[in-house]
């Protein structure tokens, strides 16, 4: 806080609480249950941090049934792979929207907050497929010891 900076995150289900301003926590899916297919909508609401209740604006877009669809097949594949059973409520619940938290302020539109995160990830899978290319798991380190075991030897 000390050094602003602005953020774009993906939210999943439940990462953190977040509450109102009375702080009063809230279910984040009740501000964007009557949203259309497409359709953006924004909530400005709080987190608790050691320094008290800071401000966070939550986006998010309604998925197509197309892409709920998607998401509940890969929802399913994951609970598989880690034991957990079948979809749960909160989990098909939260497949309904792509959900984003922000530092911007709402003189941004949702919908250019959601084309900024579309973007961020496409630059994260542009790395993620270069890792695949190049064979490398982990990225160079500060620390000698790393950079020789994983054969760097330039200095970075």
């Amino acid at each position: 806080m000390s050094h602003p900076a602005y953020y774009v995150i993906r939210l999943r289900s439940n990462y953190f609480n977040l509450y109102d301003g009375n702080a009063q926590k809230v279910s984040l899916l009740q501000y964007f249950e009557n949203l259309g297919e497409n359709e953006t909508g924004s909530v400005s609401l709080y987190y608790k941090s050691k320094d008290g209740y800071m401000p966070i604006r939550i986006c998010a877009i309604r998925k197509t049934k197309e892409a709920e669809m998607d998401g509940i097949s890969r929802i399913k594949k994951s609970n598989i792979k880690k034991m957990r059973g079948k979809v749960s409520k909160i989990q098909s619940a939260y497949n309904r929207y792509v959900i984003v938290a922000t530092s911007l302020s709402s003189e941004v539109t949702a919908s250019r907050i959601l084309e900024l995160y579309r973007m961020r990830w496409q630059i994260e899978l542009v790395f993620k497929r270069l890792k695949s290319i190049f064979n490398y798991d982990e990225m160079p380190s500060k620390n000698l010891r790393k950079r020789l075991k994983h054969g760097f030897t330039a200095s970075f």
